[in-house]
């Protein structure tokens, strides 16, 4: 009777730690594009691929991993908590006369135009932000996406959403 309870006891304690450790392997991702110029039209923003889209994670993990455009724009179609059904926030930041200017958006979508070699993004401006229609020097902010799968080999980590 003595081994029946303890190993009742051990099975209900393994079960509680590796349910914990499924809640805690949950990552957000954050991710940053560059460009050399962006263009703008109303509620459009146009960013040329020029390099991939550099993803990583908070404490205590710190993965980190680089997104071609197609792996980047899954975010918006993959997954029951994509990025369409919640748009993600952004800080767009750009060069103007030598200073550092700066500018908060919802990224409501975002698609490939011009064979893969530009990401159209249709945003919302937050707090009263506006964007020029062209600058140069950019760095596109994108705020996180959360997932518990991140598929690992010898070439790192990459996070995998849906």
């Amino acid at each position: 009777m003595k081994n029946y309870i303890f190993a009742l006891c051990t099975v209900g304690m393994l079960s509680t730690s590796l349910s914990a450790n499924a809640e805690d392997s949950q990552q957000e991702w954050l991710f940053v594009q560059t460009a050399s110029a962006f263009f703008s039209t109303d509620n459009t923003l146009t960013l040329p691929i020029e390099q991939e889209v550099f993803g990583f994670t908070d404490r205590p993990d710190r993965i980190h991993a680089y997104l071609n455009a197609h792996e980047y724009l899954d975010l918006w179609k993959k997954g029951d908590d994509n990025f369409t059904a919640n748009p993600p926030n952004a800080v767009l930041t750009w060069i103007e006369n030598g200073e550092i200017k700066e500018a908060e958006v919802l990224l409501k979508s975002a698609n490939l135009d011009q064979f893969g070699r530009i990401i159209q993004y249709e945003i919302t401006y937050e707090n009263g932000n506006e964007i020029p229609d062209f600058a140069n020097h950019v760095s596109l902010f994108v705020d996180g996406a959360f997932t518990s799968f991140n598929e690992c080999d010898e070439n790192g980590c990459r996070p995998r959403f849906g």
